[in-house]
């Protein structure tokens, strides 16, 4: 039988909840009244393992955040019975205890989670990004919504300190959670990324290429659309293109397999917009190719000899996101 089934337990709640009124009072009873019906409690087996349980049942139907509201009201009930019956002890000597994170089995987490590896280009990143996202989150246990600027401090210290790594591993793991949090600020406003990169205060990994990260398929698909407009306006003869955003390795990456013709006409490539986002500043680079073969040897649009061009934009302007001022020496031709 249910402690609140008792005549002392109808009483003890009647005389707690005088202190609510209306709605307020309707909520609260509600509450207690769930908790005891979870397993029909009497108040001698009121202890922390049956509080346990009952955090774990609410964890897969609730937030955490009205997870913590209906222990707050427990723990207020609690409070009255221990002073009311004697030898009753209030099991919650810390709300702290009976939080409801769900961490890596989140259900929110999950989801956008699932949704950020989605937009990533190739099999490696999505693994890469999704183990260093679940690694965090199971080392903070906590939810998406309770992730602090300490949180990201702690962590840094956690693998500076605790695991031993090296100031650009522990670099490579924040553009990891960096990316994923970018992601987050964008789909829900609601949401702020906690990382800021110089509280860090790493050493900035100069040659580790570990931490480069890659365009998502929605950004590498407008890549790829100016490409095929840039083909489809110069199908016709051989051209200079100017690139914004890229640099100087993908221009070896892009002359290869192409001849260079001594007198080409010089254009612009407005993709400028799509890569400001990157850069504090424009960036401009030229690639020198011969445009007739390079839609000759394709289908109509040059789409498969296209490919090790996008592959290089893909790569390379990860680099820039990361390197803004890096310099490469252009090849000597």
């Amino acid at each position: 039988m249910s402690f609140l089934e008792t005549v002392q337990g109808r009483q003890l709640l009647d005389r707690y909840l005088k202190k609510y009124k209306g709605g307020s009072q309707r909520v609260y009873r509600s509450e207690i009244q769930q908790f005891f019906e979870f397993k029909d409690i009497a108040l001698d087996r009121v202890d922390g393992t049956q509080l346990h349980h009952y955090r774990d049942k609410l964890s897969g139907e609730h937030s955490p955040a009205t997870a913590k509201r209906k222990f707050s009201i427990l723990n207020g009930f609690f409070k009255f019975l221990q002073s009311q019956v004697k030898g009753f002890v209030n099991p919650i000597q810390n709300l702290g205890d009976f939080k409801t994170h769900r961490g890596t089995k989140s259900a929110e987490l999950q989801k956008y989670l699932a949704a950020f590896l989605a937009e990533q280009n190739t099999s490696n990143t999505r693994r890469s990004y999704d183990n260093q996202v679940r690694l965090f989150f199971t080392w903070a246990g906590k939810d998406l919504a309770e992730i602090e600027r300490a949180d990201i401090m702690s962590y840094r210290d956690f693998l500076k300190t605790e695991k031993g790594h090296k100031d650009t591993t522990i670099w490579n793991k924040f553009i990891a959670l960096n990316r994923f949090f970018k992601f987050m600020e964008r789909e829900n406003r609601k949401f702020k990324n906690p990382i800021i990169f110089r509280e860090l205060k790493l050493i900035f990994p100069k040659r580790d290429k570990g931490y480069y990260s890659v365009l998502s398929s929605r950004e590498s698909e407008e890549v790829d659309a100016k490409l095929i407009e840039i083909a489809r306006a110069r199908r016709e003869g051989t051209t200079t293109v100017t690139l914004h955003g890229i640099n100087d390795e993908a221009i070896v990456t892009f002359r290869e397999g192409f001849s260079v013709s001594p007198d080409v006409e010089e254009i612009a490539v407005p993709l400028g917009p799509l890569f400001d986002r990157f850069f504090k500043k424009d960036i401009v680079y030229k690639v020198t190719a011969d445009f007739k073969k390079f839609m000759e040897s394709s289908h109509a649009l040059g789409l498969e000899n296209a490919e090790e061009a996008k592959k290089a934009i893909r790569d390379y302007v990860a680099v820039k996101e990361t390197k803004p001022n890096v310099k490469i020496q252009q090849r000597k031709e």
